[in-house]
């Protein structure tokens, strides 16, 4: 007979096979080793040696079972997570290989073909004639050139018209600023004269006699896509282009495919 029933026969003798019906199931300390016991009694007594001794001993045989089922658990679990990667590795390198085995590249996919090559996005075009493409900077002087004819725009007296560059301080022009808008004035005599239009009596013409910078002498100039720079004149509170009018005169004009460069001078 093996241990385990030894001590089952043993706690049944001590305890019986069943707790009378009127038994309860309290705890008891036991005050020479401070350990709370548990067991079946008939009244308020405490319980005998014999009692707390079979009680321990059906506890150790629990405590057996216990750890003998955990361990054939453990036992499982290990064997289950040993296993599972070569099981997993078999099932779905099988499937893989029977999938691949199918294929027919030539036939139901097109042939692989090189990467195309890259074209790099075009750089811009450098500008055909650098020197008409300074940007205009408050301070610094310049010839100011309209591009399709090549002359450039000269003081004369008072008036303002198209000639070839001859290098006189009347071509020269000297950009101003005041609040956030561009002037040009120049210096025939030593007397600083702005460039602007005149509303009347021919329309807003270019004239150059201001000495003030006022409205009409306020211009704005934006850079164009290629070459060259768009000059505008204040129109109440828009702009409109410096072209030329139907006189053949530098005037503020309602369109104008007219450009201009600006060249430094110092």
């Amino acid at each position: 007979m093996s241990p385990s029933r030894d001590r089952n026969s043993q706690s049944e003798r001590l305890l019986g096979s069943q707790p009378p019906a009127y038994s309860t199931f309290r705890a008891h300390s036991d005050n020479d080793n401070n350990e709370r016991v548990f067991c079946y009694v008939n009244n308020d007594q405490p319980p005998t040696e014999v009692q707390v001794e079979a009680l321990q001993i059906q506890r150790s045989i629990e405590f057996y079972r216990i750890f003998r089922y955990a361990i054939v658990a453990l036992t499982i679990i290990i064997c289950f997570t040993v296993s599972l990667p070569f099981v997993f590795k078999e099932h779905c390198g099988g499937k893989q290989h029977h999938h691949h085995s199918n294929l027919n590249f030539t036939d139901s996919y097109p042939a692989p073909t090189s990467c195309p090559e890259l074209t790099p996005h075009p750089a811009p075009h450098p500008p055909t004639s650098p020197k008409f493409n300074n940007i205009p900077q408050p301070g610094s002087t310049y010839v100011i050139t309209e591009f399709n004819t090549k002359n450039v725009i000269t003081y004369d007296g008072g008036s303002v018209n198209l000639a070839g560059y001859r290098g006189s301080s009347s071509q020269h022009w000297t950009i101003r600023e005041k609040d956030g808008w561009l002037g040009f004035t120049v210096a025939p005599d030593e007397s600083i004269r702005y460039l602007g239009f005149a509303p009347w009596p021919q329309g807003p013409t270019l004239r150059c006699y201001a000495t003030e910078h006022r409205f009409n002498e306020m211009f704005a100039v934006v850079k164009r896509e290629g070459d060259g720079f768009r000059v505008f004149l204040r129109d109440g509170d828009g702009l409109k282009p410096l072209g030329k009018n139907g006189d053949g005169n530098l005037a503020r004009v309602e369109v104008s495919d007219i450009w201009w460069g600006f060249t430094k001078v110092d």
